[in-house]
C-alpha cells in the first residue's frame, strides 16, 4: 500500500501585474498556465524568458513557473535549473525555495527539501504550503512528531485545508495511531467530498486496523473519484489479499498494470499466484516486474520462494544469491536460502545462513527453529536444543516450535520431556496428526498407559488418509504391511515423513494393540 501526500508549488499570482508594456503574449500565457497544456505553456515560458523585454523581476517569476511545469512533468533536473536561476535573480523570492524543495522530495532527496522549505518559510512565515511541504518530508524520513508539528501550523494559518489534513492523516498513520488518522481524514473529506487520496489514505488507516470491508469500501471511492489513478486500484488488492480474496486481488493488479505497468503490480500479482500455489504464473509475473526493475532485491527473494515451491533449489538459491547482494541487510533472504540448502541436504551451510538470518534479526524465532532442525540432522541434539529453547521464549505459541523441541528430545531419548513438548504442540495444533503420533510414542516410549489418550486424540483425526494410517496402526485397526501400502499412495510431498513414520512402524510394534 502507498500512503499519499498532497504537496503544494507556489506561483505569484502578482506577477502579472506589472506595467502592461512589459507584458508579451507569451509571458501572459507562461503566468496563465492552469488553463493551457503544459507542453504549450512550458513553450510560452520559454519564449517569454528568451524574449530580451521582460524586468528581472519578470525574469524570475517566468523562471519559477517554467520550473513548476517541468517539476510536473517529472524534468526534475531542469526544474532544479530554472529555480536555482529565480533564486539567484531574486534571493528574497520564497516561492522558487519552495518549489525547489518539491523537485528534491520528489527525487526522495528529503534533506535537501528540508533546507528549502526552511528558507521558504524563513522569507515567508505566513505560506501554508511550505509548512504542509516540510512536513511532507519530515513524514517520508519517518520523522512524523515533527511532520504533524509542521501540519499543525499550516492549518493555523489555514484552517480549512482539507489536502492538510489529509497529510497530517499520513503522519499519524505512520505512528501507527490509525484512529487519529481516520479522524483527519474524516475531517479533509467533509471539507472535500471529492478529495480522492483522503479516502484512499483512509483506507489505508482502516486496513492497518484490519478492518479490510472498510477499507475496500473507502478504496471503491476512491477509484470512483480517480478512475485513472493506479494508487487505490493497487490498495484494493492489497485488502483483498489480506482477506484471502486472492482471485479478486489478481483482477485488481491486472487494472493496476494496464492502467500503469509498474513493477510493484507485477511482483504483488505474483506473490497472490504464489500464495495459491500457481507458481509458474507468480514467477512469470516477477519476470515482468524485475525487468521494469532489475535491482529490486524483494523481486529477486519471492521469485526464489515459487522455485523452492517447485523444488528447483538452485534456481532458488541464485534467486536468493542476488537479492542478498542487492540488499545484503535482508534477513528473510538469508532465511529462505538456508532453508533452500536445507532441503538440499547442505545443512552446514544452512546454519551459516539461518545464523546470518538471526544476526540480521535477534529475534527472528523461525530462523531458530529451522537451524535447530539442521543441527538435529547432524546429531548435534543440544545444540538444536538451545535453539528450540529460544525460540519458545521469544515466541511461545509458534506453530511447530514444541512439535520440534520433541522431536529432538525423542531422538535423545528424553522421551518423558518430549511427551511434554508433543501435549504443548497438540494443545496448540489439535488437528495436526503428527502431534498425536509422536505424543503417542514418547508416552509408549517413557513406559506409559496410552491407549485411552491415544483414542480421545485421534478422535479428532480424520484416518482414512495418510498419516492417520499410522494411528489406525497404533490402535490396533490396521496392520503394518496395509500402513506400508499406504504410504506409497500417500502425497509425495511427505516423503520424508512417510520414510520417517514407516520406520517408526517397524521398530515399535510392542506398542501397537494386539
Amino acid at each position: 500500500m502507498r500512503l499519499r501526500w498532497i504537496l503544494f508549488a507556489s506561483i505569484s499570482l502578482a506577477a502579472c501585474a506589472v506595467p502592461v508594456v512589459a507584458q508579451s503574449d507569451a509571458y501572459r500565457h507562461c503566468m496563465e498556465y492552469p488553463g493551457l497544456n503544459l507542453d504549450f505553456a512550458i513553450q510560452e515560458c520559454s519564449a517569454a524568458i528568451q524574449s530580451g523585454v521582460l524586468s528581472e523581476e519578470q525574469f524570475a517569476y517566468a523562471l519559477n513557473t517554467r520550473g513548476t511545469l517541468l517539476d510536473t512533468k517529472g524534468d526534475y533536473h531542469r526544474a532544479i535549473q530554472d529555480f536555482d536561476q529565480a533564486i539567484r535573480l531574486k534571493p528574497d523570492y520564497a516561492q522558487p525555495f519552495n518549489n525547489r524543495g518539491l523537485s528534491y522530495a520528489h527525487q526522495a532527496e528529503f534533506d535537501r527539501a528540508i533546507q528549502d522549505y526552511n528558507e521558504a518559510i524563513r522569507l515567508n512565515p505566513d505560506n501554508p504550503g511550505a509548512f504542509s511541504n516540510r512536513g511532507v518530508a519530515f513524514s517520508r524520513k519517518g520523522e512524523y512528531d515533527r511532520a504533524i508539528q509542521d501540519f499543525d501550523q499550516s492549518l493555523r494559518l489555514e484552517p480549512n485545508h482539507a489536502a492538510t489534513f489529509s497529510n497530517r492523516g499520513v503522519a499519524y498513520a505512520g505512528k501507527r495511531q490509525y484512529d487519529r488518522a481516520i479522524q483527519d481524514y474524516d475531517q479533509a473529506i467533509r471539507l472535500n467530498p471529492n478529495l480522492g487520496e483522503a479516502f484512499d489514505n483512509r483506507g489505508h488507516a482502516y486496513a492497518g486496523k484490519q478492518q479490510y470491508d472498510r477499507a475496500i469500501q473507502d478504496y471503491d471511492q476512491a477509484i470512483r473519484l480517480e478512475p485513472s489513478v493506479v494508487e487505490p486500484i493497487y490498495s484494493r488488492g492489497s485488502a483483498y489479499v489480506d482477506k484471502g480474496e486472492y482471485d479478486r486481488a489478481i483482477q485488481d493488479y491486472d487494472q493496476a498494470i494496464r492502467l500503469k505497468p509498474v513493477y510493484e503490480a507485477f511482483c504483488a500479482r505474483g506473490f497472490v499466484f504464489y500464495l495459491k500455489g500457481e507458481y509458474d504464473r507468480a514467477i512469470e509475473s516477477y519476470d515482468q516486474g524485475l525487468r521494469l526493475k532489475p535491482d529490486y532485491a524483494v523481486g529477486f527473494y519471492n521469485r526464489g520462494l515459487s522455485y523452492s515451491s517447485k523444488r528447483q533449489y538452485d534456481r532458488a538459491i541464485q534467486d536468493f544469491d542476488q537479492a542478498i547482494r542487492l540488499k545484503p541487510d535482508l534477513g528473510e533472504a538469508f532465511y529462505a536460502r538456508g532453508l533452500a540448502f536445507y532441503r538440499k541436504g547442505e545443512y552446514d551451510r544452512a546454519i551459516q545462513d539461518y545464523d546470518q538470518a538471526i544476526r540480521l534479526k535477534t529475534d527472528y524465532a523461525l530462523a531458530l527453529v529451522d537451524r535447530g532442525r539442521a543441527r538435529e540432522r547432524k546429531s548435534e541434539f543440544d545444540r538444536a536444543l538451545q535453539d528450540y529453547d529460544q525460540a519458545i521464549r521469544l515466541s511461545p505459541d509458534l506453530v511447530g516450535v514444541f512439535y520440534r523441541r520433541g522431536s529432538a528430545r525423542f531422538n535423545s531419548g528424553q522421551f518423558a520431556a518430549a511427551q511434554s513438548d508433543f501435549a504443548k504442540a497438540l494443545q496448540l495444533n489439535p488437528a495436526y496428526p503428527y502431534d498425536v503420533i509422536w505424543l503417542y510414542l514418547a508416552q509408549a516410549r517413557a513406559g506409559q498407559d496410552t491407549t485411552g489418550e491415544l483414542s480421545k486424540n485421534a478422535a479428532q483425526i480424520k484416518l482414512t488418509g495418510w498419516p492417520g494410517q499410522i494411528i489406525s496402526l497404533y490402535l490396533g485397526k490396521m496392520t503394518p504391511e496395509s500402513v506400508l501400502a499406504a504410504a506409497k499412495d500417500a502425497d509425495p510431498k511427505n516423503t520424508a515423513a512417510q520414510a520417517e513414520l514407516k520406520r517408526l512402524a517397524a521398530a515399535n510394534t510392542q506398542y501397537m494393540k494386539p
